[in-house]
């Protein structure tokens, strides 16, 4: 039985059972399914494996489509390149937020040593909107793969972020540089905490840009680089404090964790997200600014799922609502770094709009260096050619004297060059 034929009876049985009634028939689904496949570029050969993504794909259409029918939620959720995979399997994917035993304890005593040192005061001094995207600190988002190295991304985040406030230049950083070389208490793929980065970074005396450290999504061979920022230090703002975090967020971007594991996120669209989602933190994230849209407050998080996920890679999750802890957990473990310099010729971020997810141009001195190269491979090549036509001439004078000895034999030597 081919595949599009057992596709048929799981289509007609999910439709069946649905709570909601599908929009599309069977055969119309696996024509969605197929344009689906086509605009991500993705071909499942084997049956089963094709049944099991178009299940899936359907299932997830039936979910997008009950809660957007139903209006009562400030958010809607659509299709995206997650929408052939079930919830645990995207859920296995995507996070990788850990924090250790004792952690929550020996960040209470960081932040009595840090944030009264650099206390911004509360947030009554603090603008009504911040949007560091608009500002130019922000690089484009960015795309986590089949990786739990999300707490990577949230620590290049913030310390591009530091070293934009810093310098005025946006540095584009290496996540594939933490996730290979970092093991100050973090995992590469399988998790980390942006802490235990921020930390690493300064011990190792900075990170280096992502052009010279480019992201593959999987642990490799830490190698050495060129390092174009340093840390100096990192501030904890106090947990469960939404006003603490507004401040913070008001004088550069910051680290936080939140709860990611609804299904509502992996297919989450546009609008606030005010749905209950758990203080259990498995994912780190980026708070680049915070607003209202009517009644409704937000914070303006940048995420690591690629700019086809949600408001082109970022989400708004409400502010002001609920537990003290903030929505998904937003505040409980919220941090920052200081960038104490930034080299000369770093390589500037990609311009957020572009929502690439690696980039940047070469260093000056990177581009002077293949210039030269290219001068030198010029005149070598010119040299080789001079060297390549006097020996020719003395092969030929050599072979016509040769030639005038031989002609008693009837010989004739050529030189074919």
């Amino acid at each position: 039985m081919k595949a599009p034929t057992l596709a048929l009876f799981a289509l007609a049985t999910i439709a069946q059972n649905a709570e909601t009634a599908a929009a599309s028939t069977p055969l119309e689904y696996e024509q969605e399914f197929a344009q689906w496949l086509a605009s991500h570029r993705l071909a499942f050969n084997e049956p089963f494996e094709y049944l099991r993504r178009l299940e899936a794909f359907v299932a997830n259409d039936i979910f997008i489509r009950d809660h957007n029918e139903r209006g009562s939620a400030s958010f809607t959720l659509g299709h995206n390149e997650f929408s052939h995979l079930t919830f645990d399997e995207f859920a296995s994917l995507k996070r990788g937020f850990q924090m250790p035993a004792g952690y929550l304890e020996q960040r209470r005593a960081n932040v009595n040593a840090t944030w009264a040192a650099n206390a911004f005061g509360d947030d009554a001094s603090a603008p009504e909107s911040v949007d560091w995207v608009e500002k130019g600190a922000v690089t484009g988002v960015k795309n986590q793969g089949q990786c739990g190295s999300c707490w990577a991304f949230s620590t290049t985040g913030a310390v591009e972020g530091a070293a934009f406030v810093a310098s005025g230049k946006l540095p584009n950083l290496s996540e594939q540089e933490l996730v290979d070389c970092d093991h100050n208490g973090d995992n590469g793929c399988n998790g980390g905490l942006m802490d235990h980065a921020f930390q690493w970074i300064e011990a190792q005396g900075g990170i280096c840009a992502e052009s010279d450290y480019e992201y593959h999504a999987a642990v490799e061979q830490c190698r050495p680089c060129k390092q174009v920022v340093q840390v100096s230090g990192f501030v904890d703002v106090p947990p469960n404090n939404e006003k603490a975090l507004k401040a913070a967020v008001a004088k550069q971007p910051v680290s936080v964790a939140i709860e990611a594991d609804q299904r509502e996120f992996q297919f989450y669209k546009a609008g606030v997200f005010d749905q209950a989602c758990g203080t259990q933190l498995d994912h780190g994230v980026l708070v680049v600014g915070y607003g209202a849209e009517g009644n409704k407050a937000f914070w303006k998080v940048k995420n690591s799922w690629g700019p086809t996920w949600g408001e082109s890679g970022y989400i708004r999750l409400a502010r002001n609502l609920g537990p003290r802890a903030g929505q998904c957990g937003i505040a409980m473990v919220p941090s920052y770094p200081h960038a104490s310099w930034v080299a000369a010729a770093t390589p500037q971020g990609p311009v957020p709009e572009r929502s690439e997810a690696i980039g940047g141009p070469f260093e000056l001195e990177d581009d002077l260096g293949e210039l030269v190269d290219l001068a030198v491979t010029t005149m070598m090549l010119e040299l080789a050619h001079e060297v390549e036509s006097d020996m020719a001439r003395d092969v030929e004078a050599a072979l016509e004297v040769q030639n005038e000895q031989a002609q008693h034999d009837g010989k004739v030597f050529e030189y074919i060059p």
